[in-house]
Formats: structure tokens, sequence, C-alpha cells
């Protein structure tokens, strides 16, 4: 099989920043009502992606990704918010790309908060974000695709960084319920494959990031929550694989995962999808292609913040609570005894927040059916196959991760 190096490189990679600026309220019921079926730290949003940004900057790297869900949903104050917090770090010198995310663009969830309650704020179209953010991609880009915000650039020479807009935001109605999945237009998939052919005639190597995930990462993914996959993959996949496309970067599910797709001639594609700094464990990833092939992915979190220097700790019960929160008012519905319920909730949040934080090292979550009643047995042998998923992974550690691409092998840590 022929091999594609790469040139040498270092860069990083953020996705789901989620940033809401306390201008549009963090009082009232409503405002409550929304974070307890949400597990994002949104009081704490500006100080953690300053803490963010400073930490990033004190990063060596050519270039910086940012892979959707700027906002928390896609108003406007927060797109220039934290417009002007991506112009300090890129006045810096460092070169920043991004691509929308499903929250970002058209979303009837654009509002502020008080004590008197919501109120409906003005949110962006497709044209207007590709112009706030011009300078973070869009005009830096040799070829852009007329049928969504996808791009690409060149940031180190002999390197293709393809921006891919998976979201829907062409068919959402800003009075209606936002899309949370993904797809590629049929124009846009014509629009890769030329970049693609391109690439290839002009020896390039290519990397991609997109918000949605490529494929499955855990069993059940397609089955509970198929919406935070590409709903139209298998073409995107096959032009990958005939490109000898191996990395693609993603976010969406808030988890530090890494997963990979087999072709018959043996080419794998690895979706490395990066959690969000506002749910546990706060990561971002930072990877090195190094002289000698080798392709490292590395990752940091944000262990404290001016506030709070146990962060990290802070985060890791918030999340927790907030996870054990919702699958107890789910089960509730079902009709489960409390203390089913407690030990349910319990279990599906701890193996959760393992799946968010990547971990293998963690003790893992087994279901004590001996303590459930009948109900709850039942109830836990619907979601069995998904809390053991979480657990899984074909990775020792979806934090740390090396490839060597002369062979084409994982290397073993």
């Amino acid at each position: 099989m022929e091999n594609k190096l790469y040139p040498p490189v270092r860069f990083i990679v953020i996705s789901d920043l989620h940033y809401y600026s306390k201008i549009l309220g963090i009082e009232g019921k409503e405002f409550e009502r929304y974070k307890d079926n949400d597990p994002k730290f949104l009081e704490k949003s500006e100080e953690v992606i300053d803490q963010l940004l400073a930490e990033i900057k004190k990063e060596e790297a050519d270039f910086i990704l940012i892979a959707g869900d700027l906002t928390k949903d896609g108003e406007k104050i927060c797109h220039l918010k934290l417009l002007e917090k991506l112009q300090k770090l890129k006045d810096s010198g460092e070169k920043v790309f991004l691509i929308n995310g499903n929250h970002d663009i058209l979303n009837k969830d654009a509002l502020s908060f008080s004590s008197s309650g919501v109120k409906k704020v003005e949110t962006v179209n497709g044209k207007e974000f590709e112009e706030i953010y011009r300078d973070f991609g869009f005009q830096d880009a040799f070829e852009k695709d007329t049928d969504s915000l996808s791009y690409v650039v060149e940031p180190v020479n002999g390197l293709w960084v393809l921006a891919l807009d998976s979201c829907l935001w062409k068919k959402q109605n800003p009075n209606k319920k936002p899309i949370t999945g993904g797809e590629i237009s049929l124009k846009t998939l014509f629009w890769v494959e030329k970049i693609l052919k391109k690439a290839s005639d002009e020896k390039k190597s290519v990397i991609v990031f997109t918000h949605h995930g490529l494929f499955e990462h855990y069993k059940g993914n397609k089955k509970y929550y198929p919406e935070f996959i590409l709903s139209n993959p298998e073409k995107l996949i096959q032009l990958f694989h005939s490109y000898q496309v191996s990395f693609v970067f993603t976010g969406h599910f808030h988890a530090q995962n890494i997963a990979v797709h087999q072709d018959e001639k043996g080419h794998e594609i690895f979706d490395i999808e990066t959690g969000s700094p506002l749910t546990f464990p706060c990561p971002y990833r930072i990877v090195e292609i190094s002289p000698d092939s080798v392709f490292a992915v590395m990752t940091k979190t944000i262990q404290s913040i001016q506030s709070d220097p146990d962060w990290e700790e802070t985060l890791f019960h918030f999340t927790l609570q907030r996870v054990y929160a919702n699958a107890d008012k789910t089960l509730k519905k079902f009709l489960v005894p409390l203390k089913d319920r407690k030990i349910l909730s319990l279990a599906a949040a701890k193996a959760y927040l393992s799946h968010l934080e990547g971990s293998v090292n963690r003790e893992k979550v087994e279901i004590p059916f001996k303590k459930l009643s009948l109900r709850g047995k039942a109830a836990a042998w619907m979601k069995k196959d998904l809390i053991e998923a979480w657990q899984e992974s074909p990775f020792p550690d979806n934090n740390f991760f090396c490839y060597d691409l002369v062979s084409q092998k994982v290397i073993k840590s």
C-alpha cells in the first residue's frame, strides 16, 4: 500500500466551547430549568474559555483547530464576544481555523434569561457566521464549497486542512426545534472529491476536521444517539479510504474518544473526538507529526481556573450530578422505584463520565442486578449494553495515541 507521509507539524484541537456571555443572564427559574437539562457548566463559560485560550497560547503550535459549537445556542452577541477572544489569540501570532457546529446558526434557543423569564435574542445565519469568523479560515481558504461552509487551507507547506461543514443549518427553521444531527450533501461530496483528487495530484497530505462523528464511537451509538453521527457517512468514508485520508478530528458528543474504520485493503481512518471545556474533563488535544513520521495525539486538561483552584474536581462532580439527575428523570418516567433509580442513575453517570474522560483506568461499573426490583432489572437490561459500551474502547488510552505513518500501525504504549 502506498504511504502518504505528512510534513512535520504540531497543532492543537479544541471543540464545543459553547461560549455563553453573562450579559444574557444567569438568573431566574428558566435559566435553572435550562441548566437542569444540560450538563455544561455555563456560568463558568467565560472564565474557563479564557483559561483555555491562555494555556493554548503557551503551547508551541503551527495552528489551532476548533471543531464547532462555538456558542451556547448561536446567540449573535456570544459569537461577537467569542470573536474578541479569538482575535486576541490570532493577534498574538496564532493561526486559528474553525467550523460551525449544530448550535451555532439559526438556533431558536438563542435566549436571554432574567427573573421575569426568557426573551429571544438575535441569532445568525450562515452568511453572517462566515462574515463574523472570516479571519479564522474562510478568508485564508484557497477553495470553498458553494453548498456549505466547508473550505480548505494550507497552514503548513504540504498539508491541507479540510474544514467540513456537517450541520443542517440550511434546513433549520429558527422557530422550530434545533436540528442536532448532521449530513453531507451530494454537492458537498462532489466538492470534497474534487479537493482530495487535487491534493493527490499535487502530492499534498490531508487532515479533516468537522463537528459530527464519522462513524460509531461505541456499540449502540447509532441505536441510542444517532444524531451524533453523520446520517449519510458511507460515501464520505469511501472517499477518505480511496484518497488515503487517515485522520478526522470531530467533537459534538463531548467525549475523549478515538474510533477506527478499516476498509478491505487495510487502510484505516481514525475519528479523533475531542471533549468540551464545559464538561469533564475540560480537555484539549495536542497533535504532533514528527520528522520520523510518527503521528502522536496527546491530551491536556484545564485543572484550575482563577475562581476555583480545584476546577477539575468541581467539574467532575458537577457533570456527574447533572448526568445522574437526567438519568433519574428518565427512569422515573418508567415508574422505576426510587431505590433502583439511585443505583441505576449512578451506574449510568459513572459509565458516561468514563467515556467522556476517555479513561481506561477507572474501576469498571457493574450493574448490581441482585439489588434491583423486577422493574429495576427490566430497566437495567434495556440500557445494559450502553453502560458497558461507554466503558469499552479499541485503544488502551483515548487521550494518548501514537501511529507509525510508515508501517501504518498503532504504536502501543
